[in-house]
């Protein structure tokens, strides 16, 4: 067990625990969720992007002593790399804008950094979770822009998954080409298509969902770092610094991290948050209908070496009277 005090007084910490007091507290004073930071493993991750950029920046614009810079960067590669999840304790609804978020982070880089340099957890006057972890940044900027960089790194999962949708359904589309059914408008039979048209129409829409996220996504990476709390331009240097950091980091952006103009921030009217929480809304009962329709409706049955295709109670195939070799007759 190790002692860290704080302005409140000294409590007690687990001498496994790379966390420290700031933490402690925001995890006792905000019970709301009961889903720790740690859930969702990108916003750890996004949070290392961020503090390890600052760092360097840091470094680079000599305000930062290196030693001290490269442990933090050390400690950042770590929850990069997906390491001590559970160490990020703090819930996801909070009181104070993400402060106690922001300093569960630093507390957990200052003291992989500490171990990095052979020193004991809490040996803040080497390596402050504050005074170096946090140098020239704010919760008010750090953690909208590491909120947006999990958001970019979460939405490549889904636009790749959709990428796959969309080339499954194209193939399908293909395959089925001379399967012909009935056509169905306003809940009734109409005039026979082909299947492969059909399977094409979801494949086009997948692909016209991905071209909407990814411009959406474009919108998130317009970030407001730069230490101050009203967007004042006290630091620009640090802001432009630590977006270039970013990128030079490899993450994979597919964009180009920008600093808004200034009086612009990103922490104002949420535009591009709102878009993209519409655009995801406006989706999934597309994809819930599509899913409905082929798991109710559809069925591809073999029977006598014919493909015959079940859509409802009616059955279409080049068996079928009126159907030749897969073309109306």
């Amino acid at each position: 067990m190790r002692k860290e005090s704080d302005f409140l007084g000294e409590r007690g910490l687990p001498d496994t625990a790379y966390y420290g007091i700031q933490t402690l507290r925001g995890k006792e004073n905000f019970q709301i969720t009961g889903i720790p930071m740690s859930a969702e493993p990108c916003f750890v991750k996004a949070f290392g992007y961020v503090k390890k950029a600052a760092a360097l920046a840091n470094r680079d614009l000599g305000v930062l002593d290196p030693e001290v810079a490269n442990a933090i960067s050390v400690g950042c590669d770590q929850l990069i790399a997906g390491q001590h999840l559970d160490q990020f304790v703090t819930d996801f609804i909070q009181g104070g804008a993400g402060t106690s978020t922001n300093m569960n982070a630093n507390e957990v880089i200052a003291n992989l950094a500490l171990e990095h340099l052979g020193e004991p957890k809490g040996s803040y006057s080497r390596v402050n979770p504050n005074d170096h972890v946090n140098f020239g940044q704010s919760t008010n900027d750090v953690y909208p822009t590491a909120f947006r960089l999990a958001l970019v790194m979460r939405l490549q999962a889904y636009i790749e998954a959709l990428r796959k949708l969309q080339e499954a359904f194209l193939a399908k589309g293909t395959e089925f080409d001379r399967v012909l059914k009935m056509g169905r408008t306003h809940l009734q039979d109409a005039v026979p298509m082909s299947l492969g048209a059909e399977f094409r129409g979801w494949g086009t829409t997948m692909g016209e969902e991905v071209q909407r996220i990814e411009d959406v996504r474009r919108l998130l990476l317009e970030i407001n770092l730069g230490g101050e709390e009203h967007k004042a331009g006290v630091e620009p240097a640090v802001s432009e610094e630590t977006a270039e950091q970013l990128i030079s980091l490899g993450v994979d952006l597919r964009g180009v991290m920008t600093v808004p103009p200034l009086g612009k921030d990103p922490r104002a009217c949420f535009e591009d948050l709102i878009e993209l929480s519409q655009r995801l809304q406006a989706r999934w009962p597309q994809l819930r209908e599509v899913s409905a329709g082929m798991s109710d409706d559809f069925e591809v049955a073999i029977e006598a070496g014919a493909t015959m295709v079940r859509i409802g109670r009616a059955i279409f195939g080049p068996r079928k009277e009126g159907l030749r070799d897969g073309n109306l007759a």
